[in-house]
């Protein structure tokens, strides 16, 4: 930081992000790849004159080339964005015991193959992995922190064939918070749930969204929660501030801090201190997401979520409901319980049109129980009009992040009405 100021920089933030990584796959029974890894990199922020330039390094080499990175700041035109660096000197110090045998991984690898087999499906698939971070900040107006974070994911399929899978997934920062076998039998569970699949049928549905698919959800409210996103008009939420977005059964927040979650932050990467923040209280818009920049265009104060151009979710924290699964497929009566999702895809952001796949088990509901699978639909709709629907949510919140997801989400199941399905025609009709 000195070396960059003495060169002529107003001003600049170095982060220092060392990562040591290990994973373990396994396929119907076998351990197939045991690995480990590191990787180190430091990013700079650096200010001059009104402009601002934002890069990484990895070895001493490029070190040698920050004196060209200043100079650089003159032929970069201004950054009429940004508002000053983060100035409160803090001093943060976060570290976490998060220390890993290298047997664990096989361990509860061979426990979610385990728990496959309990449950009667012939394969299974998916990975163990754990990743420790260890992160340092310092900026030139003042602020320092170092921190851990990470810790723990599991993630497995089970399946009969192409068409008749299940997939289940858990997280924790700590070991003796995992429950690896747990992951195999729910995986192994739901692909025999999705026996014999039929073809859907287009039409409108009441469905209910287990915890896997309506984290999908929550970390789009995050993300379109931005102060950025909304002020460059990449948001549904934009112009909603303190109106309503979802129905009132719906409560999110953002926390830079939760227990066991493997995204926990104890500063953000200006080194302001992280916090939680609320951004839809009852169905009402209530708060977005800001870095020093975007507080002091809004006239506000930064929430701790820098990003230094794009502010950014942590944890994404849903409140629960009192409904547990049955209640909730009791609740449906008729339709279909939707266990997974991937490929979520907005046509506009603005306007809020997405798609997104339903995969694994398509669960058809029957007068609140359980009557068949589907194969082959497509949700599609406006997004917050999905959030309006939400009749019910589910007691219990589980940790995920899982296939395209940035941080994990606290994500219950919920009960949503009136929604639109793409699909093949079928003997199934459980639409409304």
């Amino acid at each position: 930081m000195n070396k960059i100021l003495a060169l002529g920089a107003e001003g600049c933030i170095v982060e220092r992000v060392r990562t040591r990584s290990a994973q373990v796959r396994f396929l119907s029974g076998n351990i197939t790849v045991a690995k480990t890894w590191h990787s180190d990199h430091d990013s700079l922020f650096i200010v001059k004159e009104g402009r601002t330039l934002s890069t990484s390094v990895e070895s001493e080499d490029d070190f040698k080339r920050v004196k060209s990175l200043v100079d650089m700041c003159r032929l970069i035109p201004p950054n009429n964005s940004f508002k000053g660096l983060y100035d409160k000197k803090n001093r943060v110090k976060n570290p976490v015991d998060m220390f890993c045998e290298p047997t664990d991984l096989v361990n509860m690898a061979e426990e979610a193959m385990a728990g496959v087999a309990d449950s009667g499906a012939p394969n299974c698939a998916g990975v163990v992995y754990y990743q420790h971070v260890n992160r340092e900040l310092v900026s030139s107006s003042g602020p320092q922190g170092v921190e851990d974070y990470g810790g723990f994911e599991v993630s497995a399929r089970a399946f009969f064939n192409d068409d008749e899978t299940g997939h289940a997934y858990t997280g924790h920062a700590q070991r003796e918070g995992v429950n690896a076998k747990k992951v195999g039998v729910i995986a192994g569970e739901n692909a025999l749930l999705a026996r014999s699949p039929g073809p859907g049928k287009p039409g409108i549905y009441d469905v209910v969204l287990a915890p896997l698919f309506t984290a999908n959800i929550l970390n789009r409210i995050a993300h379109f929660s931005s102060a950025f996103n909304i002020q460059i008009g990449m948001s549904p939420f934009c112009d909603m501030m303190g109106k309503r977005v979802a129905s009132e059964n719906i409560s999110v927040k953002d926390a830079g801090i939760v227990e066991g979650s493997i995204g926990s932050h104890a500063f953000d990467q200006e080194g302001c201190l992280t916090a939680k923040t609320p951004l839809i209280e009852n169905g009402v818009m209530t708060g977005t997401l800001h870095n020093s920049s975007t507080a002091k265009a809004q006239e506000g104060v930064t929430t701790g979520n820098a990003g230094l151009v794009v502010p950014m979710p942590w944890n994404t924290l849903m409140e629960p409901g009192n409904h547990d699964m049955e209640n909730l497929c009791q609740e449906l009566g008729n339709g279909l319980l939707l266990t997974n999702t991937w490929y979520t895809r907005f046509q506009s952001t603005r306007e809020g049109v997405f798609s997104t796949m339903p995969r694994d088990a398509i669960i058809v509901i029957k007068n609140g129980e359980m009557a068949g699978s589907l194969k082959g639909m497509r949700l599609m709709g406006q997004f917050n009009e999905l959030l309006k629907n939400v009749e019910a949510v589910g007691k219990e919140a589980e940790q995920v992040r899982s296939w395209g997801q940035s941080h994990p989400s606290f994500a219950p199941a919920m009960l949503v009405r009136n929604v639109r399905l793409t699909g093949l025609n079928t003997d199934f009709d459980v639409q409304k």
